[in-house]
């Protein structure tokens, strides 16, 4: 015989009830107005920790609202001003009417605990954030993978800044505390997490070179050598130096940065490089001695045409897990994205990267060296500034070292040529938070070898190159050359 199903009691029921509810404490929701009410001088230590959005009950994020606001326009605040205020604004019978607020201020006599409500009220909004970004991903897993990626990121971000609002650090140290940490480093000075760029004046400037967690700009007019210059930058450190790199390539492809890369260590030009020539023996000989630095060196490329910072943050924190990495060049801002960019214009994208790079820098303890351009204003000048920078001034807030390149051979192609300095780069430190700016560095720049170093150092090295045993086999002849 079949036995019928005793109803739930009526306990239980309520039990499941509230289990089905989301993470709320009305009664510290009215903790926090009623200290307002009792005590307005409050209201900054409260605002410091929840705002509006906070609040469980809407009518209550509302009525906190509008006490702010009271607040902040210096008015007095008791039940009268705040029942003539709430009137004014319409607001009175959705927050549940006079009876309702006479009931919070009778439920709080006293303000003394209101920190405490606040922490509560927080700490249950980030409760139901968590749970609503749970629910997201759970049903993420159903769907198709066509967007499905970035959305992922968008939520890791938001669980990111919940942690850190759910464990806010202290936010007050003792100056004595910072001294120590002063003195500490004076007598205990990491230069070994700095890296050299291989210029000695620029190391000079840059007090060692670029040191984990720095964003650095570097930028130029069109075709002036920035990827050249960033090329040297990563011969000289991961090369020469042995530093391991990464070197996220957007705008060109990987063998192309590859021939620069081998033009520079085996002082041949790009028609060999790139096969249009058929290389001659010392040319070949110079070729191996280069590949064979590459095998013992620590740089790797990612190529792409466009990605998003939090995927390239996510690349690099899962190949650090496993592998040392203490630099990165990313060529260029340009044609990086952050998520859910959609909707947002050229300005604000470039605004939200820039940001994003200089986060994930800290983040990953790795110095980020960025590429981009100078907008079009800025090339009409005679030499470019840090306000040309193209897109945003948010790009030179963020960043901590700004190096401008400027080619008086490629700005001023208007002069003859004997006015104009020819196979020269200025590098201009226009910011450095740390240091020296606004001195600028002359490096001789041999175009076709895509290399660049001190103008004395280059000139003396063309002249052995001019010297070769074997003059004949200087240049390629021209039935060397291959016809395609």
């Amino acid at each position: 015989m079949l036995q019928r199903k005793k109803p739930a009691s009526p306990s239980r029921a309520n039990e499941a009830s509230l289990l089905d509810l989301p993470p709320q404490n009305l009664g510290a929701e009215k903790g926090v107005l009623g200290a307002i009410l009792i005590e307005p001088k409050r209201c900054d230590e409260i605002t410091a920790l929840v705002d509006a959005a906070d609040f469980y009950r809407e009518s209550h994020g509302k009525l906190f609202r509008r006490l702010v606001e009271m607040y902040h326009a210096g008015s007095g605040i008791d039940l009268t001003t705040l029942l003539d205020y709430l009137e004014k604004t319409g607001d009175l019978e959705e927050i549940g009417g006079e009876a309702y607020l006479g009931e919070i201020i009778s439920e709080v006599p006293v303000a003394a605990h209101a920190t405490l409500y606040a922490r509560i009220v927080r700490e249950k909004s980030i409760d139901r954030q968590r749970q609503e970004i749970g629910r997201e991903l759970i049903a993420l897993a159903g769907e198709s993978t066509e967007g499905k990626t970035e959305r992922i990121h968008v939520l890791t971000e938001k669980l990111r800044t919940l942690q850190e609002r759910a464990a806010p650090r202290n936010l007050f140290v003792s100056a004595s505390e910072a001294m120590v940490e002063v003195m500490q480093n004076i007598d205990n000075s990491d230069t070994a997490s700095v890296v050299g760029t291989g210029f000695e004046e620029l190391d000079k400037i840059l007090m060692g070179g670029f040191r984990p967690g720095q964003s650095i700009i570097l930028a130029a007019r069109t075709s002036v050598g920035k990827t050249a210059f960033a090329g040297q930058l990563l011969v000289n450190m991961s090369v020469h130096q042995n530093v391991p790199a990464v070197f996220v390539t957007l705008e060109m492809s990987r063998l192309e940065i590859m021939q620069r890369i081998v033009c520079n260590l085996s002082d041949v030009p790009m028609e060999v490089a790139n096969g249009f020539y058929k290389a001659a023996q010392y040319q070949t000989k110079k070729i191996c001695e280069a590949v064979h630095k590459f095998d013992q060196s620590t740089f790797h490329i990612i190529e792409a045409t466009t990605m998003s910072v939090e995927d390239l943050e996510f690349s690099l924190s899962a190949w650090m897990k496993d592998n040392e990495l203490r630099l990165c060049f990313v060529d260029q801002l340009d044609k990086l994205t952050v998520a859910n960019w959609e909707g947002k214009d050229d300005r604000e994208r470039k605004s939200a990267v820039s940001t994003a790079l200089k986060g994930a820098a800290r983040r990953l303890g790795i110095p980020i060296v960025t590429l981009t351009q100078i907008n079009r204003e800025g090339a009409k000048q005679e030499r470019p500034r840090v306000i040309d920078l193209k897109g945003s001034g948010q790009i030179e807030q963020d960043g901590d070292i700004v190096l401008l390149l400027h080619s008086e051979e490629n700005a001023n192609r208007e002069k003859a040529e004997s006015e104009r300095k020819t196979g020269v780069i200025e590098v201009g430190i226009a910011k450095n938070r740390n240091g020296r700016r606004g001195v600028t560095l002359s490096l001789r720049h041999i175009g076709d070898r895509f290399r660049f170093g001190p103008i004395l150092e280059e000139e003396q090295r063309a002249e052995a190159s001019e010297t070769q045993d074997n003059p004949a086999e200087k240049e390629c002849p021209v039935e060397n050359r291959r016809m395609f």
